[in-house]
């Protein structure tokens, strides 16, 4: 923890000096894997746990074993129109689901992604758009706050995957301004993030689009899981609650059947 929290200090300061907005910094936890579970009972698991999230297996080769269930859409198209959201700020839920007293902070860390996501559709000249929200979207045993824009996809049909770079890997996965963030995190961060942080869903298979961003993973290996977890850092963030921001965010992936999953 102690390593994590310098760095997290370390970034408040650099935030403070200019030089970032936000940025997301992330973390990798181990656990085992009992004999007794396959990785189709915990897939199955999984799904049973993130009801409401896009849970996927893929399993290729040279690139391993991924599974997740993540709650945050990239984009979405139905019907002729665009949907993408804006999904930031993090609380637990410990009981079940209740109202949530969102602190300035939180809503300040969300309103970062939701005003990039508003910049980048102004970029491509999109200005007939919906947007709704922030709303509490409760996703396993956390919640977070989400803003919906709907807009037609006139501007970006022929442009489809300018318009994705755009818009991803943006300030909920990475940071703002985006180009530092992600300089600082490829330079700074004590692992490789792989797949994590990414995307994937539905291409175009029979016309239906459906992509989302890649967290709430793990990568899995013989007896053992990798959780990728990370947390978003602004000025106002404690260190000790951004670690453990990422806890509960893991512990999504910590399938516990008699202790099957467990953290080493």
């Amino acid at each position: 923890m102690n390593a994590l929290t310098d760095t997290i200090n370390h970034l408040i300061d650099q935030i403070k000096a200019g030089k970032f907005e936000k940025i997301v910094i992330s973390r990798t936890i181990s656990a085992n894997i009992s004999r007794c579970l396959t990785i189709g009972k915990l897939f199955m698991k999984l799904k049973e746990k993130a009801d409401s999230a896009f849970v996927y297996l893929v399993s290729l080769p040279g690139i391993g074993i991924w599974m997740g269930g993540t709650p945050e859409l990239l984009l979405v198209e139905k019907n002729g129109a665009y949907h993408t959201i804006s999904l930031a700020g993090t609380v637990p839920l410990n009981g079940g689901h209740h109202e949530i007293e969102w602190s300035t902070e939180m809503k300040r860390e969300q309103q970062i992604v939701t005003d990039f996501i508003a910049d980048r559709l102004k970029y491509f000249h999109i200005e007939n758009y919906s947007q709704t929200g922030p709303v509490t979207e409760y996703a396993g045993n956390v919640a977070h706050l989400k803003t919906t824009f709907e807009l037609s996809g006139d501007k970006i049909d022929k442009q489809l995957t300018f318009f994705i770079d755009a818009i991803h890997p943006g300030p909920a996965v990475c940071g703002f301004p985006k180009e530092a963030a992600k300089e600082y995190i490829l330079n700074n961060e004590k692992h490789r993030r792989e797949y994590y942080s990414g995307f994937l869903g539905n291409w175009k298979i029979e016309n239906d689009l459906r992509l989302f961003v890649n967290i709430r993973c793990m990568k899995i290996l013989a007896h053992r899981a990798i959780i990728y977890a990370g947390g978003g850092i602004t000025s106002g963030s404690v260190p000790e609650s951004e670690w453990e921001e990422t806890n509960h965010k893991a512990k999504l992936l910590l399938i516990r059947t008699g202790g099957l999953l467990f953290l080493r």
